[in-house]
């Protein structure tokens, strides 16, 4: 290269967009390439979007011309680097000093944020997510903890429900081990509870310690835009973790992503049918019949959180597992009652529910044969084949709320089924 070359002055993209009528040299990031086509002319055109650190949306698109093919930018992918010069590309072009300081730089972003200097994809609601991909989520955090190794666990949302998923928990685990199945109720305190809205899915977001944006992560209440997450299923519940690539943009109550999430929560707010478990539709089964109307529908979370111990309600939910499971083991020996402890979830919330004495007469339809007792709790809990994978189907119940302790009737908090019927 000879001394004598120009170093090139290239222009950000967002004041190349002020440039009008100027002349300027451009090095940025190809994000998306147009098919070449004929000009009204004798010229070939190619349109490449670009962009750079500075403008990652919505970009700057070139239309590009040469009489040949093989003059116009041979650009392969997305990601791939391109100079302009005097707004065309020059046949004979070298880089100079200063071209490779800025190509490095654009290289090392790539490196190490592939996605962030990239015009970023669409947001993915919680009701689309995908296990083990990268994904762009917009969602608030009401909640962080810490765990002892230093890492956060976000609680966050975006007023849309989880993906129902085929669950793959054992139902031969014993009822110690099951406990772990329902964390809202045993790592939450009551005012942490009921901060949460009454509709929608909560989801656990781990953050390790070691990433570099943590600081900002810390506190609730604000809005979210985090890119590169991963999300994995644990138990039947869904949980995201942020990678190495992952990065964070916190966001104002007046961001487009942000006032369409707050309209989904405001219009499924606004009634019962709307406040449904959006994978519900058309109805629930029938596989139960409940005493209780309708209007007293209630979400788990909305009953967690309600202001009086004592809480009558329905609710739709799917039994994640049984405490025992098999006919042969859900009446005491001893006394011949029923005594059965359900792990039941909605979107909103995981819980464990009782059935004793005479609500589990009603709630099995007396004490039929073991045969059939076996073909009800199969059809309760999406049993077809081997129990190793499951789909519950949705059901009606009632629920009501109650307490062991008077010194601790919050921490000694219930639930129990009542005048419900499992239909065969």
């Amino acid at each position: 290269m000879s001394t004598s070359e120009p170093d090139y002055f290239y222009l950000p993209l967002r004041d190349a967009k002020k440039s009008l009528n100027m002349r300027i040299n451009l090095m940025a990031k190809v994000s998306k390439i147009g098919t070449v086509r004929k000009s009204r002319g004798s010229d070939y055109v190619l349109v490449l979007k670009l962009v750079d650190r500075y403008e990652s949306s919505p970009g700057l698109s070139v239309n590009l011309f040469a009489d040949k093919l093989d003059k116009l930018p041979q650009a392969r992918s997305t990601g791939d680097i391109i100079s302009l010069h005097h707004v065309e590309t020059s046949i004979n072009y070298q880089a100079a000093d200063n071209d490779k300081k800025i190509l490095m730089q654009l290289r090392g972003t790539s490196e190490n944020k592939p996605e962030q200097a990239l015009v970023e994809p669409m947001p993915t609601l919680f009701c689309n997510l995908k296990a083990e991909e990268n994904l762009t989520v917009v969602c608030k955090v009401f909640h962080v903890s810490e765990t002892s190794d230093g890492d956060l666990v976000l609680f966050v949302w975006d007023a849309t429900d989880s993906p129902l998923v085929t669950l793959q928990i054992a139902l031969d685990m014993d009822g110690q081990k099951q406990t772990c199945l329902h964390p809202e109720v045993s790592l939450l305190s009551r005012e942490t509870l009921c901060a949460f809205p009454k509709v929608g899915s909560i989801i656990r977001l781990i953050v390790s310690k070691d990433f570099e944006e943590i600081s900002q992560l810390k506190g609730s209440g604000y809005w979210v835009k985090f890119c590169n997450v991963v999300f994995e299923l644990q138990s039947g519940l869904w949980r995201g973790a942020l990678t190495p690539n992952s990065y964070i943009k916190k966001l104002s109550d007046e961001d487009n992503h942000v006032q369409c999430r707050q309209r989904i929560f405001n219009g499924r707010n606004s009634s019962k049918v709307d406040a449904l478990p959006l994978s519900v539709f058309p109805w629930p089964s029938n596989v139960t019949e409940t005493d209780l109307a309708y209007s007293s529908y209630s979400t788990l979370m909305e009953s967690l959180a309600y202001p009086e111990i004592m809480h009558k309600f329905t609710s739709i939910v799917r039994v994640v597992t049984s405490y025992p499971w098999q006919a042969k083991d859900l009446r005491s020996p001893a006394t011949g009652n029923y005594r059965v402890r359900l792990t039941i979830e909605d979107p909103t919330a995981r819980i464990h529910a009782y059935i004793f004495g005479e609500d589990g007469e009603k709630f099995f339809d007396g004490y039929p044969s073991i045969g059939v007792l076996s073909e009800k709790m199969k059809k309760l809990l999406g049993i077809k084949g081997s129990p190793a994978l499951r789909n519950p189907p949705w059901i009606w119940c009632c629920l009501m709320s109650y307490y062991l302790d008077e010194k601790d009737p919050w921490g000694s908090r219930r639930y129990r089924i009542f005048g419900t019927t499992l239909i065969g």
